[in-house]
């Protein structure tokens, strides 16, 4: 670290001997939370207090803004025609791997996150400190910025 020694009016250099260490999780060994499936981190995520849809940017892959947002896949994704979907989501939605799709297309508020062709989670955005927690919203606090909700899609159950 660089310091000013004030009595000779020059910067001086003084080590700081610290404690520091890291972990690098390898892919197979450890968990890292990308592994978990969507229930288990959204459930994780609102146990520690987190920022739900921080979290959830975290540990998945996303869709960017700029390739497309949940307003201009929503109804392809509901229809269960994936084909003229993005390729990066098309890709996970074909290996079952979650995905986060933004609503704003500068990436804030609220999400939905893909898991595979039948299950969506809805991640609700409100920074209202003092409203109540909606009855589908899912959390241990008395407000969530974040709220989330799954949908279940039965393609083809109806036939």
């Amino acid at each position: 670290m660089r310091k000013w020694d004030v009595a000779t009016q020059k910067p001086r250099d003084i080590l700081l001997n610290r404690d520091v260490s890291w972990k690098v999780c390898k892919p197979g060994r450890d968990t890292s939370l990308g592994d978990l499936d969507p229930f288990k981190l959204l459930n994780l995520a609102n146990e520690m207090g987190s920022v739900t849809g921080y979290v959830t940017k975290m540990a998945y892959p996303r869709l960017l803004p700029e390739v497309a947002t949940w307003s201009k896949v929503r109804d392809k994704f509901r229809a269960g025609d994936f084909g003229p979907l993005p390729v990066p989501l098309r890709k996970a939605i074909d290996a079952g791997q979650p995905i986060v799709v933004d609503h704003d297309p500068e990436g804030h508020g609220a999400q939905a996150l893909v898991w595979g062709p039948d299950d969506i989670f809805h991640l609700e955005h409100n920074g209202d400190k003092t409203r109540k927690k909606p009855p589908h919203c899912k959390g241990l606090l008395m407000y969530q910025i974040f709220c989330w909700h799954h949908e279940k899609f039965r393609r083809g159950s109806e036939l």
